[in-house]
């Protein structure tokens, strides 16, 4: 097994969560530069398994100078009335090696840190979740920050 893959199914032991990795050209593309709540129109195919389950209704992504980067999801569950919009929110890690719990990953892992290692793991965005929001997972409307999200530039 790979060590970046052996990274992942740790992280996913770690949070309790999925974890998937996009490249992370293909998040710049994704978010706006000032870390501003983005409008998403195409939910990145490896979470797209959320759209099976209920309508989706709206998709906010925030990163890069946003300090706690990441996507929320909102589905609409006429079932869950009067509280019909369920937000899920997923964690982003822009970059693993920048991340404090680094080296504990590392060495929980029994991964050797190299160069080429490090280029490997920041070519990729790392998506932990879903999460229940509990502030805004059951609402009556569109969570405002994912209503009020522009589309990027």
């Amino acid at each position: 097994m790979s060590e970046p893959v052996r990274l992942r199914y740790f992280m996913e032991n770690l949070y309790g969560h999925s974890v998937v990795t996009i490249n992370f050209q293909d998040w710049q593309n994704l978010v706006r530069v000032d870390g501003a709540p983005t409008v998403v129109e195409q939910i990145p195919d490896k979470i797209s398994g959320v759209m099976r389950d209920a309508e989706v209704v709206a998709v906010a992504a925030s990163g890069i100078a946003n300090q706690n980067p990441g996507i929320d999801i909102v589905r609409k569950d006429i079932k869950d009335a009067p509280m019909i919009y369920n937000t899920d929110h997923y964690r982003v890690v822009e970059r693993l090696t920048g991340h404090p719990d680094y080296d504990a990953i590392l060495k929980r892992t029994n991964v050797k840190d190299s160069d080429a290692l490090r280029q490997t793991l920041d070519s990729w965005v790392w998506i932990i979740g879903p999460e229940r929001d509990p502030t805004n997972h059951w609402a009556k409307e569109i969570p405002e920050y994912i209503r009020n999200a522009t589309k990027k530039p």
